[in-house]
């Protein structure tokens, strides 16, 4: 019974997750990439342009994807541990 739940919280998630890397990547990639190049170190204060995407402008993004992945590791270590009879 397990390893069924685990292996469903595992297909939700990776519906989730492929979903939004769809969504993520429209028509606006190249404009949102410039204006972090551009203005990024600038507008968060932070030492480098990784730090002040990940840490100012989507730091909900990264904790969301953070969540997601502890979550798929659950349901991974739900299936592979099986059912005890």
């Amino acid at each position: 019974m397990k390893a069924k739940i685990g292996f469903i919280i595992v297909l939700i998630f990776g519906i989730l997750v492929f979903s939004s890397l769809k969504l993520e990547f429209g028509n606006n990639v190249g404009i949102t990439a410039e204006m972090y190049i551009e203005k990024g170190v600038s507008e968060t204060g932070a030492v480098n342009l990784v730090s002040s995407i990940l840490a100012d402008y989507r730091v909900y993004d990264t904790l969301g994807e953070t969540i997601i992945l502890f979550i798929a590791i659950l349901g991974v270590s739900m299936i592979l541990k099986g059912d005890k009879k």
